[in-house]
């Protein structure tokens, strides 16, 4: 099994447009139903109600029915542009034909494109050092159907591919990342790039599964109950190998990589978890070989 461990980047330039809501300012009035925007965390917040000089990045001012009834701004989530860079799946940047960014990344031996709708997807790596294209890839999204009735009739489109795990082929580590989505309406749920690292062999045996969010709702006037459909986080435990003789090793990396959001795949195709680590267990056998029992719990 292989990780991707998100380094630190530098948003260059795009074609998605930031966000329309003014940003906040600590002088201004604001009513209720009044939006603004905070660039310093790409936030998109609506006013609940009246206030002056309640910066809505501070928990004490998010309104939470339970928790803070005299909150007076609720989070909207992260504008337009940066949606495909926070940590939420389900969030995706959304422009009309085409979504590009451009992008620096130092030691960006990998990268991850998810939750993709788009019709291809083009990865190009160029030299920072020269200005040279060094790497140029592009990803047909959609299957092609097997014969005409399956064109017609198919459900070929829903079943393209979502997301691009691409391994760097040059050696180059200053290099910068240009990404470009195409579509009727291109769609990007999460992109990162960093360093790639293989943890173990993995046991070609998976448990897979999903932790529901759905809940049972009440109507109060009537008392009729009803199921609201809720997200779902994706569930993986997964059996891994490794030489007892790098077994410190890779115990110190798998502590260190907790509350860091990762990507962990051995096909991309069947077994792509982007999430983290919820727990790990190592038994070592022998002087040879150490085993290790892996559940990883994806973010939605």
């Amino acid at each position: 099994m292989k990780i991707i461990k998100p380094n630190t980047y530098t948003y260059v330039t795009g074609n998605v447009a930031d966000t329309t809501y003014a940003a906040w300012n600590i002088a201004t009035v604001y009513a209720a139903n009044d939006y603004v925007s905070v660039s310093t965390n790409h936030g998109e917040y609506q006013a609940v109600s009246g206030n002056t000089g309640k910066d809505p990045r501070l928990a004490i001012n998010l309104y939470d029915a339970t928790k803070n009834p005299t909150g007076c701004w609720t989070f909207l989530g992260t504008t337009n542009r940066w949606k495909m860079f926070d940590q939420y799946l389900n969030t995706q940047t959304v422009n009309p034909l085409s979504i590009t960014a451009t992008l620096t990344c130092y030691d960006a031996q990998a990268i991850f494109i998810g939750n993709i709708d788009a019709d291809s997807v083009q990865i190009q790596i160029k030299e920072n050092f020269g200005g040279t294209i060094i790497e140029d890839v592009t990803y047909s999204m959609i299957p092609d159907p097997i014969d005409w009735m399956a064109y017609l009739y198919g459900s070929w489109l829903d079943e393209r591919k979502r997301n691009i795990i691409y391994e760097r082929t040059t050696l180059t580590r200053d290099v910068t990342i240009i990404v470009t989505a195409t579509a009727t309406t291109a769609k990007i749920g999460s992109f990162f790039a960093g360093y790639s690292n293989i943890i173990g062999a993995t046991l070609w045996q998976f448990r897979a599964s999903a932790l529901d969010y759905s809940t049972v709702a009440t109507d109060t006037q009537s008392g009729a109950t009803f199921l609201q459909q809720g997200n779902y986080a994706k569930l993986l435990d997964a059996t891994l190998f490794i030489n007892t003789s790098i077994s410190d090793e890779i115990y110190s990396m798998l502590v260190s990589l907790r509350g860091i959001p990762i990507v962990f795949y051995d096909n991309p195709e069947t077994t792509l978890v982007y999430g983290f680590i919820k727990t790990f267990d190592m038994n070592i056998s022998g002087p040879v070989e150490t085993k290790i029992d892996l559940k990883l719990q994806g973010l939605i």
